[in-house]
């Protein structure tokens, strides 16, 4: 919130919408969180899958976006939970990124089915702000998300221009 603060007096549209950004991602990841308390507190029994956040609502995410497109590559398989959970919030914080610090930007959400595993990029080609600075929390809550589900994440600039995010998640079972 302190990037709106700052921008408030220079540009309030944009600080307006960096605050409902914000918002939104707060709420959904109380959401979460809640959620994932549930299923601690049960015992084994089961428990309702958040029906709005997964890969089966990346169409709409995307189409919410604005300004980025979807391609889904492979036989889709049913996902583990927590990695259906880490896709659908790799692409959704990715696609927050592009709109904060490359406003404008177009964005390619890419999801690949593989034996035994999935992949996920999301790559834009805009370009930084002047003054966005180093790795914010975003991408250090993606980096933990595709870890605890075992997988590999890679970050950063693209040599074609803009920025990639790409994760890599295997769907076995950890020991």
């Amino acid at each position: 919130m302190g990037v709106a603060r700052r921008t408030i007096p220079l540009d309030p549209g944009r600080a307006e919408e960096t605050l409902r950004t914000g918002e939104d991602t707060a709420r959904q990841a109380m959401a979460e969180m809640r959620h994932l308390l549930d299923v601690l507190r049960t015992d084994g029994e089961p428990v309702d899958d958040q029906a709005d956040v997964g890969v089966a609502r990346l169409p709409a995410l995307v189409e919410e976006s604005g300004n980025a497109t979807l391609e889904v590559a492979g036989e889709a398989v049913e996902l583990p939970t927590t990695v259906d959970h880490a896709v659908y919030r790799i692409v959704q914080e990715a696609l927050t990124n592009t709109r904060k610090h490359a406003a404008g930007a177009r964005s390619r959400v890419l999801l690949t089915y593989q034996p035994g595993l999935v992949e996920v990029e999301v790559g834009d080609d805009g370009q930084p702000r002047p003054g966005d600075v180093g790795v914010g929390l975003g991408l250090a809550g993606m980096a933990e998300r595709v870890s605890l589900c075992g997988g590999e994440l890679r970050a950063g600039p693209s040599p074609r221009g803009g920025f990639v995010v790409h994760a890599r998640i295997p769907l076995v079972e950890r020991p």
